[in-house]
Formats: structure tokens, C-alpha cells, sequence
């Protein structure tokens, strides 16, 4: 039996996580359908147009990402948060305090 994005990341956690990936919007970091294609198949060799991996949800990014970590492997899902890590370096996070 599988586990939901939603049973795999406690809401305490995901919320932070979600921000830090910019996912609130439906996107993911900021990429396009070609670059969230591109980072995959560059990082974890995955074809996002044929995996089913990414099925599920919807198509967003964000949709597909959360499709993403319920269906993996946890390596292949560890891996793809670290190559997230290192592309977000140089991104600042949104700052909560307003103006």
C-alpha cells in the first residue's frame, strides 16, 4: 500500500517545504514545463513525458512533483530533493515580514 504526499510530509513540515521550493503557485522554482523536464532528465535520467511517476495529481509542476514523491523510490526522490537544494542556492526565500 502506497502512501500519500500528504502521509509521507507532515503538514508541519511541508508547508516550510513547500515555500522553500516556491511551489505555492502551481510552479516549481520558478521552472518552465521544458526546464522541470530538462532538471529530471538531467539529474535523474527520468523522461517526465512518459514516467508515470509524475501522473496522479494534475499537471502543474508543483502537482507533478508531489505525484513524483509518492510514486519513486525514496532514493530517487532523495536524490531529486538534493539537486533541488543545489538549483535553489542563489534563490532567496520570500521574506514573511511585510513592508
Amino acid at each position: 500500500m502506497s502512501r500519500t504526499y500528504e502521509q509521507l510530509i507532515p503538514r508541519r513540515l511541508r508547508d516550510p517545504f513547500e515555500k522553500a521550493l516556491a511551489m505555492d503557485t502551481g510552479y516549481v522554482l520558478g521552472f518552465s514545463d521544458r526546464t522541470f523536464a530538462d532538471f529530471f532528465f538531467e539529474e535523474l535520467n527520468i523522461d517526465t513525458s512518459v514516467s508515470s511517476l509524475f501522473d496522479g495529481r494534475g499537471t502543474s509542476k508543483a502537482k507533478r512533483l508531489r505525484s513524483f514523491i509518492e510514486n519513486a523510490p525514496a532514493s530517487a526522490v532523495a536524490k531529486a530533493l538534493c539537486a533541488f537544494r543545489k538549483s535553489r542556492t542563489g534563490i532567496p526565500l520570500r521574506s514573511h515580514v511585510s513592508e
